[in-house]
């Protein structure tokens, strides 16, 4: 979501849906869309900067405006997402070894 707001300073509620169902979660609810934005911003991770609009020569309805914030932070929440994915496929292979292993004692 962060990458997206980066790359495009909008986040309307329906993109939170699509941006959840493309991670396996189901992001049908309007409720979870408001949730999981709300919890971006209160966790400063988003910095609403305009409210939305709707552009009346398209009809096209812009969500809320944001820029990312503690871009530090994310790129911190990035990097240890990516340690310990790194951690548990470490973890799998030595049980993998273990039981290749057991099995030819």
């Amino acid at each position: 979501m962060l990458a997206f707001v980066e790359s495009n300073n909008e986040l309307a509620k329906s993109m939170v849906g699509k941006l959840l169902e493309e991670t396996g979660i189901k992001g049908s609810s309007g409720q979870k869309q408001h949730d999981v934005r709300k919890l971006l911003v209160d966790k400063g991770l988003l910095l609403k900067q305009k409210n939305y609009f709707s552009d009346k020569t398209t009809g096209y309805r812009h969500g809320n405006f944001y820029i990312c914030g503690a871009v530090h932070d994310w790129l911190d929440f990035v990097m240890e997402c990516r340690r310990l994915a790194c951690d548990q496929g470490y973890r799998e292979r030595l049980r993998q070894l273990n039981m290749l292993f057991s099995r030819a004692a």
